[in-house]
């Protein structure tokens, strides 16, 4: 086996190693993320919104669910009050 092939061959073994322990993970690692999370913590976010494009979004969420939140910056997957 000439040494490119044999580099994919273990490339693409690891890659399915991680695809497989994830599979087998995911449950666990879903129900601890689930058990240290706050039980108001939000489970929708606005990406990108450009601090000149706030008030058009604030105006068009008026009467859903995000008009019960404030609209805080948000950092690292948290809401920052």
């Amino acid at each position: 086996m000439r040494a490119g092939n044999a580099l994919q061959v273990a490339s693409l073994a690891l890659g399915l190693t991680a695809v497989l322990l994830l599979t087998f993970t995911r449950n666990d690692l879903v129900a601890a993320w689930r058990r240290t999370a706050p039980p108001d913590a939000p489970n929708r976010f606005l990406l990108g919104v450009q601090p000149d494009q706030v008030p058009a979004m604030k105006a068009s969420c008026i009467g859903t669910a995000w008009a019960t939140r404030s609209s805080t910056r948000w950092c690292a997957g948290a809401w920052l009050r």
